[in-house]
């Protein structure tokens, strides 16, 4: 995984080869298996989501570096009321397939910031366990390819993930998925 051509960022490629070292129970680690202590330099660039239903995917967990980039804090709210309503089916469909199939997937999301900037971000996620051993958890861990912020434009945040430029499926050991997405 560390060798992913696939993924862009040199973060993410780290993150990736992490989660492919955890101890795992039919392709997924247990939500308590990932120590963060030996993620503490990319710490702030995770996300922790929870599929609780079609309609809720909330956000369990987010770090520094994303709570700056939204504006203000996402930990409880829901990840779908950032996507815009057309593309909101594929993104569930992504969800709900990393954690069926399950795979990991690195996607390309174009967002559109306040002032009306696109920044490109690349988004890396793997499923896992939760504390009551159902897979119904996803930790992403997201970096910014193209029109990144400099610290003086913070205040240019998040308005929309607008559009997936691209989706590609990772194996974690289980196959890709048949879907066309």
């Amino acid at each position: 995984m560390s060798d992913n051509p696939d993924i862009i960022h040199p973060r993410g490629r780290s993150f990736g080869a992490y989660w492919m070292c955890l101890p795992k129970r039919d392709f997924l680690p247990d939500r308590d298996q990932i120590d963060l202590a030996q993620l503490k330099e990319i710490l702030p660039s995770f996300v922790i989501l929870q599929y609780e239903s079609p309609s809720m995917i909330r956000f369990r967990l987010a770090g520094t570096d994303e709570v700056k980039r939204y504006g203000f804090e996402v930990t409880g709210r829901n990840y779908l009321d950032f996507v815009p309503d057309e593309r909101k089916a594929e993104a569930l469909q992504t969800f709900e397939t990393m954690l069926r199939h399950p795979c990991g997937s690195r996607n390309l999301i174009e967002t559109v910031t306040s002032s009306g900037r696109i920044v490109i971000n690349e988004a890396i996620g793997y499923p896992m366990r939760g504390s009551d051993g159902r897979a119904d958890q996803l930790i992403f861990q997201s970096n910014d390819i193209e029109g990144k912020l400099e610290p003086y434009q913070r205040r240019d945040v998040v308005a929309q993930h607008r559009r997936l430029r691209e989706r590609r499926f990772i194996d974690i050991g289980a196959g890709l998925p048949s879907l066309t997405a």
